[in-house]
């Protein structure tokens, strides 16, 4: 017999293949491509200008960018908010930037460059807790990383969360210091959230305009304290998360 929690990851697979299913073939009815990345992968062809992506595809392609864009930058924005209700004095800085960038309408993703501050703050956090935190590796051939030598085929691992903690690159590696990203120089490949190279993350783009605008929508209007200053230890899964739930008390402006 399945376990329950067994049986919540069955309901919540099929409730995703119904969803991203009926996205598709809603589309696929309409008979229009769009400009979207859904109307991108419909259009999309092989270099010869054949071909094109099966049903199967199409919907694999769909749900990686589905799951791989949701829980990520949830998480990211999870641990901006905690880190902003524990500095008060940075949330109520980035509070007055955006809406002095913003007024009372919605903001957009050309609003991110006039929030200096709020992207700083996305980035320390990034740094911080990677969502990505370990990136698995396999060797193509034989090879000696840091002295030691790896024979082909040999599996290996990026501890990105320890490079982007590590004191030779990061003064006061383990503070929330989003200042640090105002101007000041880094050392190359001391920050990588999103890895590095040509097997860099796809949608790292895609995530830091998706959380620059939610951030910036969320404190256009509304101060975060989580009282008693949340979790602290950390849940290392396959994604980096807190060790617990993190309750938030919110109070909004008009």
């Amino acid at each position: 017999m399945p376990t329950p929690a067994r049986q919540r990851e069955r309901v919540s697979a099929r409730a995703l293949d119904e969803i991203v299913n009926r996205i598709v073939q809603e589309r696929q009815a309409t008979g229009a491509a769009g400009t979207d990345l859904l109307g991108l992968l419909l259009a999309a062809r092989d270099e010869n200008g054949g071909g094109g992506l099966s049903d199967a595809e199409l919907r694999d392609e769909v749900m990686t960018l589905f799951l791989a864009g949701h829980e990520t930058t949830a998480t990211l924005l999870t641990f901006l908010f905690l880190g902003l209700s524990r500095r008060p004095d940075i949330q109520a800085q980035v509070h007055a930037e955006v809406r002095a960038a913003l007024g009372n309408r919605a903001p957009e993703a050309v609003d991110l460059p006039q929030m200096p501050l709020l992207n700083a703050c996305i980035q320390e956090t990034l740094r911080l807790y990677p969502p990505a935190w370990l990136v698995p590796r396999q060797a193509t051939g034989p090879v000696t990383v840091a002295g030691v030598p790896l024979q082909e085929g040999s599996n290996v691992s990026v501890n990105i969360f320890l490079i982007q903690r590590n004191a030779r690159f990061w003064p006061q590696p383990d503070a929330f210091r989003p200042e640090r990203w105002l101007g000041q120089t880094r050392a190359p490949g001391a920050f990588m959230p999103f890895g590095l190279g040509a097997r860099m993350c796809i949608g790292n783009h895609l995530a830091l305009l998706e959380a620059g605008v939610i951030a910036a929508l969320v404190l256009r209007n509304s101060t975060l304290d989580v009282p008693g200053g949340g979790p602290t230890g950390l849940n290392a899964d396959v994604t980096l998360g807190p060790d617990g739930p993190v309750m938030a008390e919110v109070s909004s402006e008009s």
